[in-house]
This record gives structure tokens, C-alpha cells and sequence, in this order.
């Protein structure tokens, strides 16, 4: 579906309002040329990408920033003690900066890491899209960890809103641009970090 065949069904239905939501970071896609165009065809575009909801409004493109939900099937399990760590992390090895701040924890503390593209013998399984076992891993545990590899642009994946739909674990995550909006206060609500050491220095405080 391109910007054509948005404008055609809008030609076609004029009373009714045309919304799109792209719930992922990637700019070269929602900046692109292509991109621009189908943000424009709508009545409003939504995204997860704060700059490009700046860099859309300066090209008077209507956009809003909407973030991303939690799965249902993602709450409601009890833990298990097989799943009982300090500390939990539940995502995939895909950079090096990720890599590098599990590198950071793994050592210091009794940390579970589930997830793909991990070294040998970091990752004790993946839940990937698993969010019932993501759950029980959440419930089991003390803290659940969250990163952000472009906090300036507000971006954040879904696991921030998996854990805290499924309890259990406080929530630590990094500092993104928003997040107080959305009522993640630190010290109230979950446990703020900006980088390695300031995460170091709460998980030990908090433990």
C-alpha cells in the first residue's frame, strides 16, 4: 500500500478519517521519500519516533506520537521458580551497545537474559513473541531491565509495556525523551538510568 492508494480510497470515502501508526524506530523508512509521501496522505500519521514526528510537523505533515501497547496474553501468569533472578532482561543481541551493557551486568549480578544473538552461554532461552513465558519471567523476578539505544527520539520497544503489564518485577529502565509524560517517574514509579555506572550503583541500592 503506497500514498496513491491512499489518496484514491480517501477520493473515494470523504467523509471518513484516514490514520496510520508505524510502531517501529527505523527513520530511513518513515523519512524516506516514500515515507514522507504516505505520512502525507493520511489525515493524521502516528509513530513511536519523536524526531519524526518533529521532522513531519515541520513539513506540515498532522502527526502525533503514539506508542505501543502490550499483548494480552502477556499477563495473568505466576512466576516459577525456574525463572527466579535478581535481575531480568528479555530482548535480543542485535548491537553492539546492547551487547555491551549486558556485558556490563551479567557478571555483577544474578541476572536472567533471554533473548537471540547472544555468545555462547549468556542467553539461558529466548521468549521472542512468547509474552506468556515472558510473564511468568517477569513475575518471577526482582527488577526487569530496559534499554534505549536512541532515547532522544522517544523511541522504546514493547518489552517496557510487557513488564509492566505483567508485574511482578520493578522496572529499570533507561532515560527516554517522554517517559515522564507517560507517568515512568523515577524513584515513584520505576527505577530511571542514563547510563552503565548510574544502573550499576541503583541496581545495587535497590537490591
Amino acid at each position: 500500500i503506497d500514498a496513491s492508494d491512499i489518496w484514491r480510497l480517501r477520493t473515494r470515502q470523504p467523509d471518513t478519517l484516514f490514520v496510520n501508526w508505524n510502531g517501529d524506530y527505523w527513520p530511513e523508512n518513515t523519512l524516506s521519500v516514500e515515507g514522507i509521501e504516505l505520512a502525507r496522505s493520511f489525515h493524521l500519521q502516528t509513530t513511536v519516533n519523536l524526531d519524526t514526528v518533529d521532522k513531519y510537523r515541520e513539513m506540515s505533515i498532522q502527526s502525533a506520537y503514539w506508542q505501543i501497547g502490550w499483548e494480552p496474553d502477556g499477563r495473568g501468569w505466576p512466576g516459577s521458580s525456574e525463572f527466579r533472578h535478581d535481575v531480568v532482561f528479555l530482548g535480543n543481541g542485535y548491537s553492539p551497545v546492547r551487547r555491551e551493557f549486558v556485558r556490563a551486568i551479567k557478571d555483577r549480578f544474578d541476572l536472567g537474559l533471554y533473548g537471540l544473538g547472544w555468545p555462547d552461554g549468556w542467553a539461558s532461552g529466548q521468549t521472542l513473541y512468547n509474552f506468556r513465558e515472558g510473564c511468568k519471567i517477569y513475575q518471577s523476578c526482582r527488577i526487569s531491565l530496559g534499554d534505549s539505544q536512541w532515547p532522544d527520539t522517544g523511541f522504546v520497544s514493547n518489552r517496557i509495556f510487557q513488564a509492566l503489564a505483567a508485574g511482578g518485577a520493578a522496572l529499570a529502565h533507561q532515560w527516554f525523551r517522554g517517559m515522564e509524560d507517560m507517568g515512568l517517574i523515577d524513584g515513584q514509579t520505576c527505577i530511571v538510568w542514563r547510563n552503565l555506572s548510574e544502573l550499576e550503583s541503583k541496581l545495587n541500592y535497590y537490591l
